[in-house]
């Protein structure tokens, strides 16, 4: 295996980390808990939206392209710091 399969390996683990943990907090945006819950489920769909979008790109990366690598770092990175803010908004809503 290459550096490169490593690392879209690794990159498609954290991604699917990221699924599974939007797919609880979407359960738990959707409990009835009053006002505000419409903005943790937005936060939640657009995450998972990007999400998507990256594991697209992931699957359809070259190789030999070391700026669409570093691009889906990017977005990898961006994803996993709203999947932060997510859960603080769930903490916070549900605790």
């Amino acid at each position: 295996m290459n550096t490169q399969q490593m690392h879209t390996q690794k990159i498609n683990a954290e991604l699917q980390d990221i699924r599974i943990e939007v797919a609880r907090l979407r359960a738990l945006a959707q409990r009835p808990r009053g006002a505000g819950s419409g903005r943790l489920e937005s936060y939640i769909e657009q995450l998972d939206d990007k999400r998507k979008a990256l594991a697209s790109r992931v699957a359809s990366l070259d190789g030999t392209d070391k700026e669409s690598m570093n691009d889906v770092m990017r977005g990898l990175k961006e994803a996993q710091d709203r999947l932060s803010i997510a859960r603080e908004a769930a903490k916070a809503r549900f605790h």
